[in-house]
Protein backbone atom coordinates (compact mmCIF):
# COMPACT_ATOMS: atom_id res chain seq x y z
CA UNK A 1 0.00 0.00 0.00
CA UNK A 2 2.92 2.39 0.90
CA UNK A 3 4.74 1.44 -2.20
CA UNK A 4 1.86 2.23 -4.42
CA UNK A 5 1.13 5.78 -2.67
CA UNK A 6 4.58 6.62 -3.07
CA UNK A 7 4.21 5.60 -7.05
CA UNK A 8 0.97 7.83 -7.32
CA UNK A 9 3.12 10.98 -5.63
CA UNK A 10 6.02 10.50 -7.89
CA UNK A 11 3.74 9.91 -11.14
CA UNK A 12 1.54 13.11 -9.99
CA UNK A 13 5.14 15.17 -9.68
CA UNK A 14 6.07 14.18 -12.57
CA UNK A 15 3.01 15.19 -14.23
CA UNK A 16 3.33 18.69 -12.67
CA UNK A 17 6.40 18.94 -13.81
CA UNK A 18 5.90 18.08 -17.18
CA UNK A 19 2.64 20.53 -17.47
CA UNK A 20 4.80 23.64 -15.79
CA UNK A 21 8.36 22.58 -18.67
CA UNK A 22 5.94 24.97 -20.81
CA UNK A 23 3.90 27.52 -18.31
CA UNK A 24 6.83 29.58 -17.29
CA UNK A 25 5.31 31.85 -19.20
CA UNK A 26 1.70 31.57 -21.15
CA UNK A 27 1.83 30.85 -24.32
CA UNK A 28 -0.35 33.64 -25.42
CA UNK A 29 2.36 35.58 -23.75
CA UNK A 30 4.71 34.23 -25.98
CA UNK A 31 3.07 34.21 -29.05
CA UNK A 32 2.74 38.17 -28.52
CA UNK A 33 6.47 38.47 -27.71
CA UNK A 34 7.63 36.62 -30.13
CA UNK A 35 5.55 38.29 -33.11
CA UNK A 36 6.74 41.42 -31.34
CA UNK A 37 10.21 40.21 -31.90
CA UNK A 38 10.03 38.42 -35.20
CA UNK A 39 9.04 42.31 -36.54
CA UNK A 40 12.11 43.23 -35.77
CA UNK A 41 14.17 40.75 -36.73
CA UNK A 42 16.47 42.12 -39.94
CA UNK A 43 15.98 39.46 -42.63
CA UNK A 44 12.65 38.01 -41.68
CA UNK A 45 10.07 39.50 -44.29
CA UNK A 46 12.49 41.10 -46.87
CA UNK A 47 12.74 38.67 -49.48
CA UNK A 48 9.23 38.96 -51.36
CA UNK A 49 6.87 37.11 -49.41
CA UNK A 50 3.42 37.01 -49.58
CA UNK A 51 3.06 34.63 -45.95
CA UNK A 52 5.49 33.62 -43.45
CA UNK A 53 5.11 29.68 -42.64
CA UNK A 54 5.78 28.90 -38.57
CA UNK A 55 5.79 25.36 -38.08
CA UNK A 56 4.55 23.84 -34.85
CA UNK A 57 7.14 20.99 -33.83
CA UNK A 58 4.80 18.50 -31.43
CA UNK A 59 4.27 15.06 -30.55
CA UNK A 60 0.78 13.70 -30.86
CA UNK A 61 1.82 10.64 -28.48
CA UNK A 62 2.67 13.38 -25.87
CA UNK A 63 -0.19 15.19 -24.17
CA UNK A 64 1.92 17.75 -22.55
CA UNK A 65 3.48 19.01 -26.46
CA UNK A 66 0.05 18.28 -27.82
CA UNK A 67 -1.75 20.79 -25.24
CA UNK A 68 1.35 23.02 -26.11
CA UNK A 69 0.07 22.63 -29.96
CA UNK A 70 -3.76 23.72 -29.11
CA UNK A 71 -3.09 26.15 -27.50
CA UNK A 72 -1.01 27.97 -30.10
CA UNK A 73 -3.42 26.68 -32.40
CA UNK A 74 -6.05 28.53 -30.70
CA UNK A 75 -4.63 31.35 -29.99
CA UNK A 76 -3.92 31.98 -33.65
CA UNK A 77 -7.77 30.88 -34.33
CA UNK A 78 -8.53 34.18 -31.72
CA UNK A 79 -5.61 36.56 -33.18
CA UNK A 80 -4.42 37.99 -36.49
CA UNK A 81 -0.82 37.01 -36.96
CA UNK A 82 1.26 39.27 -38.87
CA UNK A 83 5.07 40.27 -38.91
CA UNK A 84 5.08 43.85 -40.92
CA UNK A 85 2.30 43.79 -42.41
CA UNK A 86 2.82 39.58 -43.82
CA UNK A 87 0.74 37.30 -43.17
CA UNK A 88 1.44 34.68 -40.76
CA UNK A 89 0.63 30.61 -40.94
CA UNK A 90 0.74 28.24 -38.52
CA UNK A 91 1.83 24.29 -40.03
CA UNK A 92 1.38 21.53 -37.39
CA UNK A 93 4.20 19.37 -37.63
CA UNK A 94 3.82 15.84 -35.91
CA UNK A 95 7.38 14.32 -35.30
CA UNK A 96 5.36 10.93 -34.51
CA UNK A 97 4.17 10.46 -38.11
CA UNK A 98 7.67 8.90 -38.82
CA UNK A 99 10.27 7.01 -37.98
CA UNK A 100 13.15 10.13 -37.42
CA UNK A 101 12.91 13.60 -37.39
CA UNK A 102 14.68 14.56 -40.28
CA UNK A 103 12.23 12.29 -42.14
CA UNK A 104 8.92 14.14 -40.37
CA UNK A 105 10.44 17.55 -40.59
CA UNK A 106 10.64 17.07 -44.70
CA UNK A 107 8.33 19.10 -46.65
CA UNK A 108 8.76 21.77 -43.79
CA UNK A 109 11.75 23.39 -45.55
CA UNK A 110 9.45 26.32 -46.50
CA UNK A 111 9.27 27.50 -43.18
CA UNK A 112 10.74 30.37 -42.07
CA UNK A 113 10.13 29.74 -37.79
CA UNK A 114 9.97 26.03 -35.81
CA UNK A 115 7.91 26.53 -32.51
CA UNK A 116 8.77 23.61 -30.99
CA UNK A 117 6.80 22.11 -27.76
CA UNK A 118 8.17 20.37 -25.01
CA UNK A 119 9.23 16.51 -26.85
CA UNK A 120 9.82 13.41 -25.04
CA UNK A 121 12.99 11.63 -26.05
CA UNK A 122 13.21 13.38 -29.27
CA UNK A 123 17.05 14.04 -30.38
CA UNK A 124 16.85 18.59 -30.58
CA UNK A 125 20.57 17.91 -32.81
CA UNK A 126 18.37 16.48 -35.56
CA UNK A 127 16.17 19.59 -35.64
CA UNK A 128 18.76 22.04 -35.12
CA UNK A 129 20.74 20.86 -38.11
CA UNK A 130 17.65 20.55 -40.03
CA UNK A 131 17.03 24.26 -39.15
CA UNK A 132 20.38 24.98 -39.85
CA UNK A 133 20.45 23.69 -43.31
CA UNK A 134 17.44 25.83 -44.30
CA UNK A 135 17.71 28.23 -42.21
CA UNK A 136 15.12 27.99 -39.92
CA UNK A 137 14.77 30.12 -37.10
CA UNK A 138 14.10 28.00 -33.90
CA UNK A 139 12.33 28.63 -30.86
CA UNK A 140 11.20 26.65 -27.65
CA UNK A 141 8.37 27.06 -25.62
CA UNK A 142 10.58 25.92 -22.52
CA UNK A 143 13.85 27.78 -21.59
CA UNK A 144 15.30 25.24 -20.62
CA UNK A 145 14.80 23.16 -23.49
CA UNK A 146 15.93 26.18 -25.15
CA UNK A 147 19.59 26.12 -23.53
CA UNK A 148 19.69 22.57 -22.82
CA UNK A 149 19.72 21.92 -27.01
CA UNK A 150 21.19 25.24 -28.58
CA UNK A 151 17.95 26.48 -30.00
CA UNK A 152 17.41 29.86 -30.58
CA UNK A 153 14.89 32.09 -28.58
CA UNK A 154 12.68 31.26 -26.19
CA UNK A 155 11.14 33.53 -23.35
CA UNK A 156 11.48 33.41 -19.90
CA UNK A 157 10.28 34.67 -16.85
CA UNK A 158 12.70 35.70 -14.17
CA UNK A 159 11.66 38.01 -11.19
CA UNK A 160 7.95 38.52 -12.55
CA UNK A 161 9.28 39.77 -15.77
CA UNK A 162 9.11 38.00 -19.39
CA UNK A 163 11.77 38.86 -21.30
CA UNK A 164 13.34 37.08 -24.32
CA UNK A 165 16.07 34.83 -23.89
CA UNK A 166 18.53 34.25 -27.19
CA UNK A 167 21.23 32.44 -28.30
CA UNK A 168 23.18 34.44 -30.15
CA UNK A 169 25.61 32.11 -31.96
CA UNK A 170 22.53 29.37 -32.52
CA UNK A 171 20.50 32.77 -33.95
CA UNK A 172 23.22 33.64 -36.79
CA UNK A 173 24.38 29.97 -37.66
CA UNK A 174 20.23 29.94 -38.49
CA UNK A 175 21.02 32.90 -40.51
CA UNK A 176 19.21 35.46 -38.17
CA UNK A 177 19.82 38.50 -36.29
CA UNK A 178 18.51 41.43 -33.91
CA UNK A 179 19.03 45.30 -33.98
CA UNK A 180 21.20 46.10 -30.82
CA UNK A 181 18.36 48.38 -29.53
CA UNK A 182 16.61 44.63 -29.30
CA UNK A 183 19.01 42.43 -28.02
CA UNK A 184 19.80 45.00 -25.12
CA UNK A 185 16.26 44.09 -23.82
CA UNK A 186 16.92 40.51 -23.49
CA UNK A 187 18.93 38.32 -22.28
CA UNK A 188 21.95 36.62 -24.34
CA UNK A 189 23.33 33.32 -23.73
CA UNK A 190 26.78 32.88 -24.68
Amino acid sequence: MKTKLIAAIFFAIACLTANAQHKDVPIHNQLDILQGMLSMETTLGKKDVQDIVIGVVYQSSNATSSDVKNEIFSYIKNNKVKVRKIDVKFVPIDINKSNNITSALAGSEKCRVFIITPLKGANYSEIVKFSNTYSILTYSTCSKVMLQNNLSLSITNEKGKKSPLVNRKSLLTEGYNFPAQVLQYTNIVK
